[in-house]
């Protein structure tokens, strides 16, 4: 009886794995570490808590292009504080798809991709343009056109990719 007990406690010593937390982009984007301006605007619109509770109950997941400090250093001087409340809010969404997608699905995705900023309308307005060859990935928008340079999570059902600069969309 004495070994059986030893057996049995020897077995709960090691802890099971318990299930991973909330997925939280502020967390992955603090842990990239050159994100504080997009960071910033995600809390002020409150868009970073929906993307949260989107994407911990959606099964759709979600892609989000993430401007680096450099992205939003290299705008002319003045432009997000230019943008209304509103604007800064649609400015953000416009980096964030409701779908979640691989670098490979922005290979062969079919163009315009429709954005969070997209609303419900899938005309096209604030959509982006994905193409590519090989594993370099460009987005363009109309306006502005640049490469997905690394992804700071690749994984179901958020994909997060670095881009240099603010995907600013036509529509502004």
């Amino acid at each position: 009886a004495v070994f059986l007990s030893t057996e049995i406690t020897a077995q709960r010593a090691a802890p099971a794995p318990g299930p991973a937390g909330p997925i939280n982009i502020t967390a992955i984007l603090e842990k990239g570490g050159q994100f504080v301006t997009l960071i910033r605007l995600l809390n002020t619109t409150q868009i970073g808590n929906q993307i949260n509770i989107q994407i911990n109950s959606s099964s759709e997941g979600m892609t989000v292009l993430a401007p680096t400090d450099n992205a939003f250093q290299n705008l002319k001087p003045g432009t997000l504080n230019k943008l209304s409340p509103d604007d800064q809010v649609k400015l953000i969404l416009y980096h964030v798809s409701p779908k979640f997608y691989t670098l490979e699905d922005l290979l062969s995705v079919s163009n315009p991709v429709r954005t969070q900023a997209s609303g419900r309308d899938v005309g096209g307005v604030y959509g982006l343009n994905f193409t590519g060859q090989g594993n370099q990935v460009n987005v363009s928008t109309g306006v502005v056109e640049t490469r997905l340079s690394t992804s700071l999570r690749q994984e179901r059902p958020l994909a997060v990719y670095v881009v240099d600069m603010v995907l600013l969309p036509e529509e502004m």
